[in-house]
């Protein structure tokens, strides 16, 4: 008897969302995270810019802004981030665009409130994920701004 291989839906079907939902339940988004924490931070991760910074208990609310105009993507996975970097911490977020959305320069896209040593962890795979997906997504809009109307 031949085993029936699990039907994986085409990722071009999906929304965003369920997309990122396909990869978490793959554990792919997780592992990827844990490979870029530590690169960044080490084994066992340790962040010794936060700690030589701030306090074990300040606290910092933060904006994530943009520096360009362009297409915000990546926000999805923020709670991913957020659960790999800091899985004690209370890190709280909120999305004020939404991915997918135009952005500006000077925009607001994100606040994230919590232990500022947490924090500043993991902010620059934040900013590294969130600038790669957004500028793919920019990219994406303009090629499909220069065919649209096109057979």
């Amino acid at each position: 008897m031949q085993s029936e291989r699990l039907r994986l839906p085409d990722p071009n079907d999906l929304s965003l969302n369920d997309f990122a939902q396909q990869l978490r339940a793959g554990g792919l988004v997780e592992r990827l995270l844990q490979l870029a924490r530590d690169e960044d931070m080490g084994v066992p991760p340790r962040d010794w810019t936060g700690e030589l910074m701030f306090r074990a208990d300040e606290t910092r609310a933060v904006q994530l802004r943009a520096r360009e105009a362009g297409i915000v993507s990546g926000l999805v996975f923020l709670p991913d981030l957020i659960a790999v970097f800091s899985p004690d911490a209370q890190i709280e977020y909120e999305c004020l665009i939404q991915d997918g959305e135009p952005i500006e320069p000077g925009s607001t896209i994100a606040t994230l409130r919590g232990n500022a040593r947490e924090i500043v962890a993991l902010e620059r795979t934040m900013l590294n994920l969130i600038s790669r997906m957004s500028g793919i997504a920019t990219r994406t809009k303009q090629f499909v701004d220069l065919v649209s109307g096109t057979d």
